[in-house]
């Protein structure tokens, strides 16, 4: 699993690389980006699994970032920490479909079975998407349709 890291602080991105042993999770962190615009020009031209992000960041935050991935690709598993709690924050986050949100500090277990849980859905979502493809199913827009010459029943999920 491809996994992004997004803070605007150097010590929290750097932490995260040794906090748990990615390797064992079968997990490489591709990428950090300081704010939610280096985030997104990283996705838009990288494959990510997974991204962890904070939620309070100067320019793009945290949330911002959130509905630009799942714009792009519902599919994707975000989480998102922060270090000021707030229950609308977390409403709104999980509304708009972030797979987590967890409240620094962050405990070691906790996040690892967070870790693991975004692994099982990122690799559903792929196994989902890879059935689809064979069934020759087009994803766009959150809209299954079919390709020309193969009829598909169209409607939204």
């Amino acid at each position: 699993m491809k996994l992004l890291i997004v803070d605007d602080e150097p010590v929290m991105r750097k932490g995260l690389l040794y906090f748990i042993d990615w390797e064992a999770l079968d997990c490489v962190i591709v990428s950090e980006a300081k704010n939610g615009f280096e985030a997104k020009e990283y996705i838009e031209s990288n494959p990510v699994d997974i991204v962890i992000a904070d939620i309070r960041m100067p320019g793009m935050d945290g949330i911002s970032l959130l509905r630009f991935v799942h714009e792009r690709d519902p599919d994707l598993a975000v989480v998102l920490v922060t270090g000021g709690p707030a229950v609308e924050t977390a409403v709104e986050a999980l509304e708009l479909g972030a797979l987590h949100y967890l409240s620094k500090p962050v405990d070691r277990e906790k996040f690892e079975r967070t870790i693991e849980h975004a692994i099982a859905f990122s690799r559903n979502a792929h196994a989902r998407r890879h059935a689809l493809e064979a069934l020759g199913v087009d994803l766009r827009q959150g809209f299954l349709l079919a390709r020309p010459g193969r009829p598909f029943p169209t409607f939204r999920w």
